[in-house]
Protein backbone atom coordinates (compact mmCIF):
# COMPACT_ATOMS: atom_id res chain seq x y z
CA UNK A 1 0.00 0.00 0.00
CA UNK A 2 1.39 3.48 -0.81
CA UNK A 3 2.05 5.60 1.80
CA UNK A 4 0.97 9.97 1.47
CA UNK A 5 1.83 12.76 3.81
CA UNK A 6 -0.88 11.67 6.13
CA UNK A 7 1.75 8.52 6.97
CA UNK A 8 5.09 10.03 6.45
CA UNK A 9 7.16 13.28 6.73
CA UNK A 10 8.98 14.07 3.92
CA UNK A 11 12.17 16.16 4.34
CA UNK A 12 14.48 16.95 1.47
CA UNK A 13 18.34 19.16 1.19
CA UNK A 14 16.84 20.71 -1.51
CA UNK A 15 13.15 21.75 -2.89
CA UNK A 16 10.25 22.34 -0.80
CA UNK A 17 7.90 19.38 -0.79
CA UNK A 18 3.93 20.29 -1.16
CA UNK A 19 1.93 16.91 -0.29
CA UNK A 20 4.17 13.87 -2.18
CA UNK A 21 5.69 16.27 -4.68
CA UNK A 22 9.08 18.09 -4.54
CA UNK A 23 9.57 21.45 -5.77
CA UNK A 24 13.11 22.16 -6.58
CA UNK A 25 14.63 25.86 -7.74
CA UNK A 26 15.60 25.89 -10.94
CA UNK A 27 18.75 27.45 -9.25
CA UNK A 28 19.78 24.42 -7.99
CA UNK A 29 23.50 23.16 -9.19
CA UNK A 30 23.58 20.09 -7.26
CA UNK A 31 23.51 16.71 -9.33
CA UNK A 32 21.54 14.97 -6.51
CA UNK A 33 19.16 15.45 -3.74
CA UNK A 34 18.67 13.84 -0.61
CA UNK A 35 15.15 12.74 0.18
CA UNK A 36 14.26 10.99 3.81
CA UNK A 37 10.80 9.78 4.40
CA UNK A 38 9.61 9.07 8.16
CA UNK A 39 7.10 7.21 9.65
CA UNK A 40 4.40 9.71 11.26
CA UNK A 41 3.39 7.07 14.12
CA UNK A 42 6.86 5.99 15.05
CA UNK A 43 9.59 8.29 13.95
CA UNK A 44 12.81 5.55 14.84
CA UNK A 45 11.59 3.93 11.22
CA UNK A 46 12.79 5.90 8.25
CA UNK A 47 14.47 5.54 4.88
CA UNK A 48 16.48 8.13 3.06
CA UNK A 49 17.56 7.93 -0.61
CA UNK A 50 19.47 10.15 -2.67
CA UNK A 51 17.89 11.01 -6.57
CA UNK A 52 19.79 11.79 -9.13
CA UNK A 53 19.09 15.26 -11.15
CA UNK A 54 18.52 15.08 -14.93
CA UNK A 55 21.44 17.75 -15.99
CA UNK A 56 20.26 17.54 -19.82
CA UNK A 57 17.71 19.80 -20.72
CA UNK A 58 14.31 19.61 -22.03
CA UNK A 59 15.09 20.99 -25.97
CA UNK A 60 12.71 18.60 -27.86
CA UNK A 61 10.04 19.91 -28.52
CA UNK A 62 6.88 17.96 -26.86
CA UNK A 63 4.26 16.11 -28.70
CA UNK A 64 1.34 17.51 -29.50
CA UNK A 65 -2.46 15.81 -28.75
CA UNK A 66 -2.47 14.91 -32.43
CA UNK A 67 0.85 13.33 -32.28
CA UNK A 68 0.09 11.25 -29.44
CA UNK A 69 -3.33 10.37 -30.46
CA UNK A 70 -1.98 9.19 -33.49
CA UNK A 71 0.32 7.22 -31.94
CA UNK A 72 -2.24 5.37 -30.26
CA UNK A 73 -3.96 4.89 -33.02
CA UNK A 74 -1.19 2.85 -34.55
CA UNK A 75 -0.23 0.74 -32.02
CA UNK A 76 -4.00 -0.31 -31.48
CA UNK A 77 -3.11 -1.54 -35.56
CA UNK A 78 -0.14 -3.76 -35.21
CA UNK A 79 -1.45 -7.32 -34.91
CA UNK A 80 -0.62 -8.84 -31.94
CA UNK A 81 2.06 -11.79 -31.76
CA UNK A 82 0.65 -14.94 -31.15
CA UNK A 83 2.41 -17.95 -29.09
CA UNK A 84 1.46 -21.23 -30.00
Amino acid sequence: MPLSVEEIILTSNAGKFERNDIFIDSSYKGDSIVVKAVLRTNPSIWKEVTIPIRKLGFNEPLKTDEEILNELRQNRKKPKHRVL
